[in-house]
This record gives C-alpha cells, sequence and structure tokens, in this order.
C-alpha cells in the first residue's frame, strides 16, 4: 500500500479511505484465489486440487488471524 500525507484531512474521512483501501486490497486478494483456484482445479484433478488449495491456504488464514489478531 500507498503511503498518504493525511496531515490536512480530518479523522473521519482518514477512516475512510483506510477502509477503502483495505477492501480494494482484500478484493484483489479475494479475486487472486478465485483465479488460482480455477486454474488448479482445471489442470489437475478434483483431490489434487483440494490438497493444493487447502495447503496454500491454510498458512495464509494462519498468518491473517494472527496478523489480524486483538492481543
Amino acid at each position: 500500500m500507498s503511503m498518504i500525507d493525511y496531515s490536512s484531512v480530518p479523522s473521519e474521512i482518514q477512516g475512510y479511505a483506510d477502509s477503502f483501501q483495505s477492501l480494494i486490497a482484500l478484493g484483489m486478494e479475494l479475486l487472486t484465489t478465485v483465479l488460482v483456484i480455477g486454474y488448479v482445479t482445471q489442470n489437475f484433478s478434483v483431490l489434487a486440487s483440494v490438497s493444493i488449495v487447502i495447503g496454500a491456504s491454510f498458512p495464509i488464514i494462519l498468518f491473517l488471524y494472527f496478523r489480524t489478531r486483538k492481543v
């Protein structure tokens, strides 16, 4: 993500901008995931595809869980 200078922007708009950027990033990750899953299932058998998707997504899910968890 790019750094944005919020020095002259009200905090409410700053919050909306951060939320919007987070939403865009999440949408891009979701689109990438869907495309990768589609490619894998098209070129491999279903059982191999499920194994690959679970094996690839589990570490990402764990990383995102611990990164976004409030302590």
